[in-house]
């Protein structure tokens, strides 16, 4: 499976050849051809809900990560003292948008990722109950691993939203 790393890595070809021809029938057609796009969103919702095992309802399309980021974080109902915890070593994009909550009254907790076993800090504080945890799996600068699976198996992440 391929991954775009932050819009730094290369595209894969078939992704080129698809926004090619979109842009070749779009120099052609305008949007006469709009509804087979839309046909092609749903189908392409469709494939993600099953890559990822989710209802399809559950899968939305948005521009970048920052977005999606940008569509959690101000659409939570944040209260004085909830918590968000992230690592500090996380993407900008990951970061940027938690502290903007800070003037709602929400704590970001960073937790470092230095040393043998990554987990160890995100357990503690997860373990103090946050609103939301929002870690990436491989963080961008370092390439430091988080095994978030190891993490949810033993139920720190079951009762937080997960980002």
């Amino acid at each position: 499976m391929y991954l775009n790393h932050a819009a730094v890595a290369p595209w894969p070809i078939s992704a080129s050849k698809a926004v090619a021809r979109f842009a070749e029938e779009n120099v052609a057609k305008g949007a006469a051809d709009y509804p087979h796009w839309l046909e092609i969103e749903k189908q392409l919702r469709l494939n993600l809900a099953r890559l990822i095992n989710a209802p399809v309802d559950s899968v939305a399309l948005v521009k970048n990560t920052s977005e999606a980021l940008s569509f959690v974080a101000y659409g939570i109902d944040w209260r004085p003292g909830d918590t968000v915890v992230i690592s500090d070593e996380e993407f900008p994009s990951n970061s940027i948008v938690w502290e903007s909550l800070k003037n709602q009254g929400v704590i970001v907790r960073k937790v470092s990722l230095a040393g043998e076993n990554p987990e160890a800090e995100l357990f503690q504080a997860i373990s103090e109950t946050p609103r939301l945890v929002s870690i990436s799996a491989v963080q961008y600068a370092t390439g430091t691993r988080v095994n978030l699976a190891k993490m949810d198996q033993r139920g720190h992440l079951n009762e937080n939203l997960r980002f």
